[in-house]
This record gives C-alpha cells, structure tokens and sequence, in this order.
C-alpha cells in the first residue's frame, strides 16, 4: 500500500491591471457603463462565474480595474471583461489573463419578454426572473456565452407583472 499526501498551494502571480473603453455602436463613448471582470469556473460538476472586480466607465467611456490578483493555477480559466448600462446591450471580452487594452461594444438591446404561468395556465404576479447566462448572438465575432456572478444576476434581475408578463431590457449584445 502507497500512502500520497500532497498540499496544494495557490501562487499568486503580479498584478494585472484590466483597462479599456466601452462605446456604442457608432463608436461613440458610454459613460457610466458598469465594467466587471467574471471569471467562469465550468468543470464536470457546475458551472458559474464569479465577480472578480467592477468598476464604471469615465465621461470618456474608459475604464481600470487596477490590481487585479491572479492566482498561477487559474491562469488558464476563462476571463470575461464585461460592460453594461441601461438602455444598451451587455457586452464582453474573453481576456484570459492578458491585460491589454480593449474595447467593448454595447449595441441596442432587441428586447425580451416573456410570460410567467402557472400550471393552470394563469399569469404569475410578482415573479423574480434573474439571468444565470447570456449567449452573444447579434455580436458575430464574439459568439460566446457570459456566466454571471450571484450578485450581477440580482443586480440585472426584472419583476413580472399582475398579469406575469415581464419585459428584459437588457439582451446580450
């Protein structure tokens, strides 16, 4: 009989600083525009994102998320820059763990809605509905999925109607 113990111990690498600028379809700025940086964990067992800094966009549409530790053993994972506000899209980046610049389109959200029903086939009042994931379809380059922390799902969460109905405003870019 072999008996292994190992430890496993998580090294931090430098810093890295994630900057950019967040604009709209025509390329203008989006000012105050939220800006996360969502790191997915997806491994046999669950799949989820979660919040590893925020920050918003100046009047110039720029943002820095400063300082940012990045474990050496998560170095590999998926990293999204993603930016939102109100009235446009979400968008996002697969960064991985450089630090480029980048830029980030929010285009006009095409809206969502929906109804919720019991099985009596009756509106539901008063229902919570939260994003888990947004899969990019109108962005073509990026054709990805974004998985969104707690906190974000709440954050971006809508509320149907006396009748159920419910309205997104927000659609992924």
């Amino acid at each position: 009989i072999v008996l292994l113990l190992a430890t496993v111990t998580a090294v931090s690498a430098a810093p890295v600083t994630f900057s950019g600028r967040v604009v709209d379809e025509d390329g203008q700025p989006v000012a105050g525009a939220q800006v996360w940086l969502i790191r997915h964990v997806t491994d046999r067992w669950r799949s989820e994102g979660h919040l590893l800094g925020e920050t918003q966009t100046d009047a110039a549409g720029n943002f820095l998320l400063p300082d940012v530790d990045i474990e050496l053993d998560e170095a590999a994972s998926r990293r999204f820059v993603a930016a939102y506000r109100p009235g446009l899209a979400v968008g996002w980046l697969n960064r991985r763990w450089q630090s480029e610049a980048v830029e980030i389109v929010l285009p006009p959200p095409p809206p969502l809605s929906g109804q919720v029903i019991s099985e009596a086939g009756e509106g539901l009042a008063a229902v919570k509905i939260e994003p888990q994931r947004l899969t990019a379809v109108h962005y073509k380059p990026q054709r990805s999925y974004l998985l969104l922390p707690e906190v974000l799902m709440q954050r971006l969460a809508v509320t149907s109607d006396q009748q159920g109905n419910f309205t997104y405003p927000l659609d992924a870019a």
